[in-house]
């Protein structure tokens, strides 16, 4: 994106008056925009013309009434360094709003009362009935305002309701859609988080992670070459990406592809050498080519970095046992059996390295 501080300054336009807005109702709110950048001059005449009318009348009032100045320009000075020249990544967020927020309650409610005592002034008891006017209408704010906390309360009580709701709200948010499809594959709803991570891909082709989690979503339903191609297009994008060298390494694996694999799971652990499921995922690549000693250190390297991957344990000792050595390998697969006692694979192993060791021991 085009991020130059003449367009990001443009954009901020819209983005004050949406501030605006909000102060005077907060809804509907939005934990992440993705605001758009202004695309065209005569999109920004509305919220210019607003914006450029309240610096005037900042200036004017601080000639003529300067405390009415002084809270306009603290709203504009407050808000200058994430609405002016200076280009943030993100457009829009409504919590660089709650400190100028207060010069608009402020005025709002000075002007109020100032307004309601002009009128009031011309009525008999005006002290009397002005209190009472003041009171319903704080009184209504107050419950009006709370009801709408408390809703807006409930789209925090998880992440999938949170991420839903911006999703709805801001359907053309990639950012939105890829993190509510981690949500979804995390619950185990693969179909619609795949649709998501293509919905990020449809508006944003170049987002790097939406192509890993893509091809991981795919990979997982057996569609190999086509999450293949996703990891492949990351790394096109993103060559240092140890996530994704990791990914294509183990999807090239799965496909029998052992050389492309190892060259892609050793760069994995190059760029990430502290992934204990890269070190093991590239120790079996190496073992699968028979490469045991290579292997051996790799396994080896994983449970140093995690001590409890009792997969590394159950592998080492496999590795260790083709190699002749039954005394450490059995050691590996009781460890194995100690961090999850279910592992069938790691018992099976531990009976035959036993079984062997008995054997020896039996022979004159």
């Amino acid at each position: 994106t085009n991020l130059t501080p003449w367009r990001y300054a443009l954009t901020q336009f819209g983005v004050i008056v949406h501030y605006l807005r909000l102060s005077v109702w907060p809804g509907p709110l939005v934990l992440d925009y993705a605001w758009p950048l202004t695309e065209t001059v005569s999109s920004v005449v509305p919220g210019a013309a607003v914006v450029l009318a309240l610096l005037g009348g900042t200036a004017l009032a601080l000639h003529r009434q300067a405390w009415v100045g002084f809270w306009g320009a603290w709203f504009f000075l407050i808000l200058a360094p994430t609405s002016s020249i200076f280009p943030i990544a993100d457009v829009a967020f409504e919590h660089r709003m709650y400190l100028p927020l207060a010069t608009v309650v402020v005025l709002v409610v000075v002007g109020g009362h100032e307004a309601l005592e002009y009128v009031f002034r011309r009525l008999p008891a005006p002290d009397a009935r002005l209190r009472w006017l003041e009171l319903g209408l704080a009184t209504a704010a107050i419950l009006a305002l709370a009801s709408a906390t408390a809703r807006r309360n409930e789209d925090y009580r998880s992440d999938f309701v949170m991420w839903s709701d911006i999703v709805a709200k801001r359907p053309l948010n990639p950012r939105a859609h890829y993190n509510w499809g981690n949500v979804l594959y995390r619950l185990g709803k693969v179909n619609e988080a795949i649709s998501h991570f293509s919905e990020v891909l449809r508006l944003k082709p170049d987002y790097a992670d939406a192509h890993v989690y893509l091809g991981v979503a795919l990979g997982g339903q057996g569609q190999l070459n086509e999450a293949i191609a996703h990891f492949s297009e990351a790394l096109r994008l993103r060559p240092n990406s140890a996530e994704a060298r990791y990914n294509l390494g183990t999807a090239l694996f799965r496909q029998g592809r052992l050389e492309e694999a190892i060259t892609h799971l050793s760069e994995s652990v190059r760029l990430n050498p502290s992934s204990a499921t890269a070190h093991y995922d590239l120790g079996e690549a190496l073992a699968s080519q028979g490469q045991l000693e290579e292997a051996t250190v790799h396994y080896s390297t994983a449970l140093r970095i995690d001590p409890n991957h009792a997969e590394s344990h159950n592998a080492l000792g496999s590795a260790l046992a083709r190699q002749g050595k039954l005394e450490e390998a059995a050691a590996h697969y009781s460890a194995a059996l100690r961090i999850n006692p279910n592992y069938s694979e790691a018992r099976r192993n531990l009976r035959a390295a036993q079984t062997s060791l008995q054997r020896a021991k039996e022979k004159p």
